[in-house]
């Protein structure tokens, strides 16, 4: 019994002594605009905040994988002049209201182009569908 004390105690006082992990804490990982990118926040440009997309935004789909576990979001401002994009391979962008009917939004230089038709969103990206989708409603 002695001998299995011995062994435990011994054991603890090797882990107590142990240098202490170079491993980064968890939550402790903020960008330059203090969003924490492990608990999902992201900077918003036309917020001014850290966010969460999928809290805040809706969801548009990938139409070119339909297996794809993984979507654009998009932001909307209050007065629908500016839509900011998130996709899942780029940080979020800023597109600006435009073209007669104020149905679409686009940013010069930039390749994508978001639509809204009569009874869906659709992100383009060089004048390709790549992502769509349908807001939900609130009750």
């Amino acid at each position: 019994m002695k001998e299995i004390l011995f062994v435990c105690i011994a054991v603890l006082f090797v882990f107590a002594c142990a240098k202490p992990s170079d491993a980064p804490l968890v939550g402790n990982d903020r960008d330059a605009h203090n969003c924490i990118g492990s608990a999902g926040y992201t900077w918003s440009q036309t917020r001014g905040s850290c966010l969460r997309v999928w809290e805040e935004g809706f969801a548009l789909f990938d139409t070119q994988d339909k297996s794809a576990s993984t979507a654009a979001f998009v932001l909307v401002s209050d007065n629908y002049a500016q839509m900011e994009v998130f996709l899942p391979t780029q940080p979020g962008f800023v597109l600006t209201q435009s073209g007669e009917n104020h149905n679409e939004w686009t940013a010069p230089g930039q390749l994508w182009k978001l639509v809204h038709t009569e009874d869906a969103w659709q992100l383009l990206e060089n004048g390709r569908v790549h992502y769509e989708g349908r807001p939900v409603q609130a009750d």
